[in-house]
């Protein structure tokens, strides 16, 4: 399973948040808090927007076309 995520803005600036080792364990500490662990995502892809619908929803279809991970993905 992965997880497109969008980095909040300024949030780059901090110090190691490019390293994407380092925002990654920070992230994976954050969802071992919430998420049981068949849910949490193996893999992420950092993207700088993700394509919406009229509506303002994030439009799945076009996430998985865009970043070609599968069906199964998002």
């Amino acid at each position: 399973m992965w997880a497109a995520i969008v980095p909040a803005a300024g949030r780059g600036e901090a110090e190691g948040a490019d390293e994407p080792s380092h925002w990654q364990r920070c992230l994976d500490d954050w969802l071992t808090e919430r998420l049981a662990g068949y849910k949490r995502p193996r893999y992420y892809v950092v993207a700088q927007s993700l394509p919406r619908t009229a509506s303002g929803k994030v439009s799945r279809r076009e996430v998985r076309e865009a970043f070609g991970r599968g069906s199964d993905a998002v």
